[in-house]
């Protein structure tokens, strides 16, 4: 799962920004929404490998974006997300 924030902006070069989005995430774990594997917050993306254990894929990320904007007190996110597939290929 990949969600960026609005225009591309740097949002989480601030330390304390990247830190607000990792509590975040294990919130979402703590409270049984999801189970995280992984994470990779860049400056204007976040990359969240998860497996989803409440809820459907929409309300996991509206969690997540919604109580980041809620805490942060700003709009930092763009539209929608991104999902990436791997499928396993012979070679």
């Amino acid at each position: 799962m990949t969600f960026s924030t609005l225009q591309r902006q740097p949002v989480f070069l601030d330390f304390h920004s990247a830190s607000l989005l990792r509590r975040i995430l294990k919130t979402s774990d703590e409270n049984n929404h999801s189970q995280t594997y992984a994470f990779c917050t860049m400056p204007d993306h976040v990359h969240w490998l998860f497996k989803l254990i409440d809820g459907d894929l929409s309300q996991a990320v509206a969690r997540v974006k919604g109580l980041y904007s809620q805490k942060s007190k700003s709009r930092v996110w763009q539209r929608g997300y991104l999902i990436m597939r791997f499928v396993k290929r012979k070679v």
